[in-house]
């Protein structure tokens, strides 16, 4: 068995670290994030980091209630005196793998020294460059991935990321909601990882990962995963924007995987339908209960109860890792090393 499926399938260990670490640095978290806050929050990364941003981002402007907006750290280098106003003062989020990307952490040192920014460094790693350069630090060195595609650190720095803006909105709900999957992540894993390898048999060669809200950022990990593990083109697309121009290229050998929470009359249901109907191959994780059953998905799946999608979005991106993972291993290629990728970028 390849090491990224080991470390896709040890990652609720280390999310029920992340869960227990974290809440206890909830008063700390939640005074930090809380001050200024009318200055948007800037989440900065690259990569998978970029996605995390993004997802970040949208859960802080939603759940915590403040303005936010994700960046990626190359463009603050290329462009760095046109983001002063809004890098000037502003709370930086940087999630990251290995703390020391160049990227993030030339763009974190440059918004400190120039603009006076303050920093959250989320890092599965410790005694790290961009710890050095953080007024606060999440340091997780047990949700460090050593393959050179990331699987469980996405998850962990995501978790992170959903429980600081639950912090700063003081929304009890969603850290229920996000309890509820890890809990129940272990057999999730295991049940789905039979799926997987079922779909993974089919002939598709072309992904489209589909979700909105936070969850759309683990969509763009999930294609990610796909590109960068199974070497195979990947595209993410909010749901129903899927429709305006993407759709024509969905067909028989598209695998297309979709995350609902909503269905206002019966629009994720329609848009499903249609994408069944073109002939892909379509799972559907229904995390709110909404979607009719006869939707024409391959695999169909429900949590035990309806969940937001920004808890659900963590088996949504487990089912995308494991499908990565076992088309790569169909393909003939081997996922622990994939063509022309480092674990991390040094310029």
């Amino acid at each position: 068995m390849s090491l990224t499926w080991n470390e896709i399938f040890a990652q609720y260990d280390a999310l029920r670290a992340v869960r227990s670490s974290v809440g206890a640095r909830r008063d700390a978290l939640a005074r930090w994030i809380k001050q200024e806050s009318s200055k948007p929050a800037v989440y900065l990364g690259c990569g998978s980091g970029y996605c995390l941003c993004v997802a970040g981002a949208v859960a802080m402007r939603i759940t915590g209630r403040r303005p936010a907006a994700a960046v990626a750290a190359g463009d603050v280098l290329l462009k760095a005196e046109e983001y002063e106003p809004m890098l000037r003062g502003a709370p930086l989020i940087a999630p990251s793998r290995s703390g020391e990307t160049s990227e993030v952490v030339r763009a974190v040192r440059f918004a400190r020294e120039r603009f006076d920014a303050r920093t959250l460094g989320i890092i599965a790693a410790e005694d790290t460059p961009l710890a050095a350069l953080s007024e606060l630090t999440l340091a997780m060195p047990w949700a460090f991935d050593h393959s050179v595609c990331q699987t469980r650190t996405v998850s962990c720095l995501y978790l992170a990321l959903m429980m600081l803006a639950a912090f700063a909105g003081d929304d009890e709900e969603l850290l229920r909601a996000l309890d509820t999957v890890i809990a129940d992540g272990d057999r999730f894993l295991g049940a789905y990882a039979p799926e997987a390898a079922r779909l993974a048999r089919q002939p598709w060669d072309e992904v489209v990962t589909l979700a909105d809200g936070a969850a759309y950022g683990l969509a763009m990990e999930g294609a990610l995963a796909v590109v960068e593990i199974a070497g195979l083109s990947a595209s993410a697309y909010h749901l129903l924007d899927v429709r305006h121009g993407p759709m024509s290229r969905i067909g028989s050998r598209t695998l297309v995987v979709a995350l609902t929470d909503a269905n206002p009359d019966g629009l994720a249901t329609g848009l499903l339908r249609d994408i069944a109907g073109r002939g892909a191959q379509l799972v559907v994780c229904d995390a709110g209960h909404l979607v009719d059953e006869d939707c024409g998905a391959a695999l169909s799946i429900r949590p035990k109860e309806p969940l937001p999608g920004a808890a659900a979005a963590l088996q949504f991106l487990n089912l995308c890792q494991m499908l990565a993972c076992r088309k790569a291993e169909e393909l003939g290629r081997d996922p622990d090393h994939p063509d022309g990728l480092d674990p991390w970028i040094r310029l």
